[in-house]
């Protein structure tokens, strides 16, 4: 049960950005509920609409993978749609990775400010820890490789050509 909160719960991320930027909103009361609200509605039934056309195309039990709608085009032999379908998840990800610095950014202004940020962060540690050792050993190596290969773009491409690395060698 723990694995299905873990995958629910990070399945809405970004959602949560939109209530961390309410700072940068004029009128936060009004705003900011017709922005989460009105995102969720949408998402929802762009979702339902999806999944019904999805499971017109196949009969739903013959959708068992991971990507069940590349999965779909691939089955009714439509290989152009399913490769954009794959690139849309790949920028889907890419923009909710940025999306998430973004609101990690407020959320850690936010709570420095308000001096909750050791307490918190303790708490959140914890509770990410344990929904994160519910899931597979899958995750951890994707996680892996992923880690590995952002340490690879960051030190042969990224920290030579960084500006503020530049000026501390300058200034030494």
């Amino acid at each position: 049960m723990l694995g299905g909160a873990a995958v629910v719960f990070f399945a809405y991320i970004g959602f949560d950005i939109v209530a961390t930027t309410a700072e940068e909103t004029r009128n936060p009361q009004s705003d900011m509920p017709v922005g989460i609200i009105g995102s969720l509605a949408i998402v929802t039934v762009l979702y339902v609409l999806v999944s019904a056309v999805i499971t017109g195309m196949v009969p739903f039990g013959e959708l068992a993978g991971e990507t069940p709608v590349a999965e779909a085009f691939a089955a009714v032999e439509m290989p152009v749609v399913t490769i954009i379908v794959f690139a849309g998840a790949l920028l889907a990800l890419f923009k909710t990775t940025l999306l998430l610095m973004l609101g990690q950014t407020r959320v850690a202004f936010a709570m420095a400010r308000d001096r909750l940020l050791p307490v918190v962060s303790v708490l959140t540690v914890a509770m990410s820890g344990a929904l994160i050792a519910t899931l597979g050993a899958a995750n951890f190596i994707r996680f892996g490789v992923w880690f590995a290969l952002g340490v690879v773009v960051y030190f042969a491409y990224s920290r030579p050509r960084s500006t503020v690395g530049r000026r501390g060698e300058a200034s030494a």
